[in-house]
């Protein structure tokens, strides 16, 4: 199948919306019934799907380690273990993993073939699209009313360009 992909901000965040409100349905209804599948059969599949309808889950408590260990970092609290000094010295590692992201994006743009100046905008905002899952994930965490809202698909592309990975 096709998936078109909304190329608006507001679009995208409306559509990451439902994405994170459905994840959080799923989890809510699936993730007892996964984990004992799991320990009872060892399919790692169960292990796995809880794990992807645990993940909005997980960003914000990672987000929220962020938060706790960056004001231990500027009140002077002291932490030992070499994760925990990452975290907390925020910017470095920041630019760090920013960094290694945009050299693994062109590293696998052109070992595609791909040319990295058409999607150079793409690589670079990355990381801005992750970081605004942030407040989607906790609007729909707390939000327990989330409308649905349709997407305007109004790109027109047709069977070859989709052929072809235009």
């Amino acid at each position: 199948t096709y998936d078109e992909q909304p190329v608006e901000f507001k679009a995208s965040w409306k559509q990451r919306k439902r994405w994170s409100a459905g994840t959080l349905q799923c989890f809510k209804h699936y993730n007892l019934k996964l984990i004992k599948e799991f320990f009872k059969t060892g399919n790692i599949s169960c292990f796995d799907m809880f794990l992807v309808f645990f993940a909005p889950i997980f960003q914000i408590l990672a987000f929220i380690q962020i938060i706790i260990l960056n004001t231990f970092y500027l009140f002077g609290i002291q932490l030992y273990d070499i994760f925990s000094y990452m975290f907390a010295s925020g910017f470095l590692f920041f630019v760090f993993l920013y960094g290694g992201g945009i050299l693994m994006s062109i590293f696998v743009l052109v070992y595609n073939h791909k040319k990295v100046f058409k999607v150079a905008s793409g690589v670079l905002l990355f990381a801005v699209f992750i970081i605004t899952w942030i407040p989607i994930n906790i609007i729909c965490i707390f939000k327990k009313d989330i409308k649905w809202e349709p997407i305007a698909h109004n790109r027109n592309v047709n069977f070859k360009n989709i052929i072809a990975g235009k």
